[in-house]
């Protein structure tokens, strides 16, 4: 393999960069890392920054370890994709671990909207109170409100960082709602009171089907514990008794 072919390689792998270039958004970036709670360390210009130099740095060395027929040449792609999907991996596997417990926080959050809107509260009160916490809701909303205080609307500012961001559809949901009250003047109790029936329901039958996966599993416990259990105290005295008659 010439170097017109390493060269080939760097443009293979620079085109599995850019398939993924939409993860380097530098909002998108910083908002899954924040709800990733940081892994590694990283933040947004932390993480670009090692992504550059490390899979840069590992492609070089994979072509000298070629060059100096170490490795085939077939396996230069292979170490700088290990080293640029390790980190992604532990990324995406803690923001999507914690964005399905905003997901349920964000339902529990609808729920204390309508409280607060029955009870007489503006919608923003209610998201302001939210945003006084430390955990991953409120470190979410606090992101709302500083988008809000750049003369956007509460609806605009929840929607680009909730649903345009972070990919939740509940929030876009909430934000039909927030949206039709700005606009037309509509009384948000109602719907939300609707609107909360529905998100009891979906976690209803959500848990239900996570407990039918889980029946399988059990079984298939319980069968291998009996079997188990059944050659120690069963099958295994009469084996050694055989042996011990047979010596």
């Amino acid at each position: 393999m010439q170097y017109s072919e390493s060269v080939g390689l760097s443009e293979y792998f620079t085109k599995i960069n850019q398939k993924f270039s939409q993860f380097y958004s530098p909002n998108e970036l910083d908002a899954k890392l924040r709800l990733a709670e940081y892994p590694m360390g990283f933040t947004g210009d932390s993480y670009i920054g090692y992504m550059v130099i490390i899979t840069t740095a590992s492609f070089v060395v994979a072509i000298a370890l070629a060059m100096a027929r170490i490795i085939e040449w077939h396996y230069v792609p292979v170490i700088p994709f290990v080293f640029w999907a390790i980190p992604r991996f532990v990324v995406t596997k803690n923001f999507e671990k914690n964005k399905s417990i905003l997901r349920i926080k964000l339902m529990d959050f609808c729920s204390r909207l309508e409280q607060g809107v029955a009870g007489g509260a503006q919608p923003i009160t209610v998201f302001r109170k939210a945003a006084e916490s430390d955990d991953l809701l409120g470190n979410e909303m606090k992101a709302v409100m500083q988008s809000q205080k750049l003369n956007k609307s509460l609806y605009k500012a929840f929607v680009e960082h909730f649903v345009d961001i972070l990919h939740m559809p509940e929030a876009d949901e909430i934000g039909v709602m927030l949206r039709n009250s700005e606009e037309r003047g509509t009384v948000l109790s109602e719907p939300l009171k609707d609107l909360n029936r529905d998100f009891r329901l979906r976690r209803q039958t959500e848990l239900m089907l996570k407990a039918s996966k889980l029946k399988p599993s059990v079984t298939i416990i319980l069968t291998v514990s009996v079997l188990v259990a059944t050659l120690i105290f069963i099958v295994a005295p009469i084996l050694i008794e055989a042996f011990q008659t047979i010596l």
